[in-house]
C-alpha cells in the first residue's frame, strides 16, 4: 500500500477492484482502481497520494520486493528504484519530483521472473514442482521400466531458465544372460520384467542352487545368475558347440548327418511353427559348416 493511502474491497480473486483514496488533503496520483486479472496481476500500476504541502511530493512508496534509493521528495529531486534478486522492475526506474507536487513516471512494481513451463520428458511423469517461477524447483520420475542417468530435478534460476537439460528416459535392459554350456535358453527379451529360461541338454543336469528363470530387475541387472549343466553320464562327450536351430514339428527328432546324434523334442516347437532358438549340442566332435539338421518322425530309424 502507498504510504498515506487507503484501499476499499477486500476482495482478491479474479475479477475483482479495488480502490484508493488518500488522508487528509492529499490527492490520488495514478490509478484510483484496479482489477484482479485472469493472469493474477493487478491492472495498472500502483498509485501514490500527493504532497501535504507546496513543494513537496508524497512518498512515492517502496515496491514490494523492491529497493528505493532516495529520501527527498522536494521539487527536482530523484528518487530511484530497483528489484530484489529473482525480479524485475515494471514501471520508472526513476522519478523526479516536479512543482506541482506530483511524481513524473509510473509507480514501479516487482513481479517474480517465470522461467515457464519445460514440458515433459518422453516417458516420465512430473513427480513435483512448486511453482515455474525464481527459486521453485520441478522433480521428474521416469514411468515403470525406464531409467534416467542425468539429473530430475531443474531450478528456475534469476535470468529466467531452468537449470540443466531435459532429462531423458531409457528403457531398462539387463543384456544377454548368456547360454550355458551343453544347455539352451528360452527367450531374448532383455528389457524391464522380462523372463528367460534355461534347459540342459540330454545327460546333464542343471544345479540344483540356481534357478532354471531369470527376472530383468529395475536396477538393470538380472535377479541370478545363468545355470550350470553338468553332466550325468561319464561317458558322454563334452565336446560342444553352440547354434541356431528351428523347432520341428510335433513327435520329430533333430539330427546331424556327420554324427548321428539325436536331439529330444524341442519343447517350443509347435506344428507348422518355426522359432530361432540359441542351443547347445553335444557331440564327439564340433560342427562344421557342411553339418546340417534333419527332422524325422518317431517312426523313422534314427539315422539320417
Amino acid at each position: 500500500m502507498p504510504p498515506y493511502a487507503q484501499i476499499s474491497g477486500d476482495r482478491r480473486t479474479v475479477g475483482s477492484v479495488i480502490r484508493f483514496s488518500c488522508i487528509g488533503q492529499r490527492t490520488v496520483i495514478g490509478n484510483t482502481t484496479r482489477m484482479c486479472q485472469l493472469d493474477g496481476q493487478w491492472s495498472g500500476s500502483l498509485p501514490h497520494c500527493s504532497g501535504e504541502s507546496s513543494g513537496l511530493c508524497g512518498d512515492p512508496g517502496i515496491p514490494v520486493h523492491g529497493i528505493r534509493l532516495g529520501e527527498d521528495f522536494s521539487v527536482g529531486s530523484v528518487v530511484g528504484f530497483s528489484c530484489e534478486q529473482g525480479y524485475v522492475l515494471r514501471g520508472s526506474s526513476e522519478r523526479t519530483c516536479q512543482p506541482n507536487s506530483t511524481w513524473v513516471g509510473t509507480q514501479p512494481e516487482c513481479h517474480v521472473i517465470s522461467c515457464g513451463n519445460p514440458g515433459t520428458p518422453r516417458n516420465s511423469q512430473i513427480l513435483s514442482h512448486d511453482g515455474l517461477v525464481f527459486s521453485r524447483s520441478i522433480t521428474y520420475t521416469c514411468r515403470d521400466g525406464y531409467y534416467s542417468n542425468g539429473l530430475l530435478t531443474r531450478h528456475c534460476t534469476v535470468n529466467g531458465t531452468w537449470t540443466g537439460n531435459m532429462p531423458e528416459c531409457t528403457v531398462i535392459m539387463c543384456g544377454d544372460p548368456g547360454v550355458p554350456a551343453n544347455g539352451l535358453r528360452l527367450g531374448s527379451d532383455f528389457t524391464y520384467n522380462s523372463t528367460v529360461s534355461f534347459r540342459c541338454a540330454p545327460g546333464f543336469t542343471m544345479d540344483a542352487d540356481r534357478a532354471s528363470t531369470l527376472v530383468c530387475t529395475k536396477d538393470r541387472t538380472w535377479n541370478g545368475t545363468k545355470p550350470h549343466c553338468k553332466g550325468t553320464d561319464t561317458h558322454t562327450q563334452t565336446d560342444s558347440q553352440s547354434y541356431t536351430v528351428s523347432a520341428c514339428h510335433t513327435l520329430t527328432h533333430l539330427f546331424t548327418p556327420s554324427h548321428r546324434h539325436a536331439l529330444p523334442r524341442p519343447p517350443f516347437g509347435k506344428s507348422d511353427q518355426s522359432i530361432n532358438q540359441s542351443i547347445k549340442c553335444i557331440y564327439k566332435a564340433r560342427l562344421t559348416s557342411a553339418d546340417v539338421t534333419k527332422c524325422c518322425t518317431e517312426s523313422q530309424p534314427k539315422t539320417p
